[in-house]
């Protein structure tokens, strides 16, 4: 599935959950496992985070997912050197009912 022009879908086993926007520089991303969507991580714009625990990187390594940019219930990843985008699927099966 493509999203956002050229990017697709990511295939990781994650869920975005919500995301809020302060400012350019001020926004976070709540992310969370797929099939556990209650128990979210909340993270910003250059944090890095383990694919399969969903919890912090301190430090940014090679199997590393990095948020890159955080826009109104979406969001774009890079991992393994690929970019790849997650989109907040609740509200968009909410608006597709509409």
């Amino acid at each position: 599935m493509k999203v956002k022009g050229t990017i697709e879908q990511t295939s990781l086993a994650l869920a975005l959950t919500g995301t809020m926007i302060y400012g350019r520089k001020t926004s976070f991303a709540f992310i969370s496992k797929k099939d556990n969507l209650q128990n979210y991580v909340i993270f910003g714009i250059g944090d890095c985070f383990n694919a399969n625990t969903i919890q912090h990187d301190d430090v940014c390594t090679e199997g590393s997912v990095k948020l890159l940019e955080i826009k109104d219930r979406w969001i774009l990843l890079l991992h393994n050197g690929k970019k790849t985008g997650l989109v907040d699927e609740k509200h968009t099966s909410i608006c597709k009912k509409s």
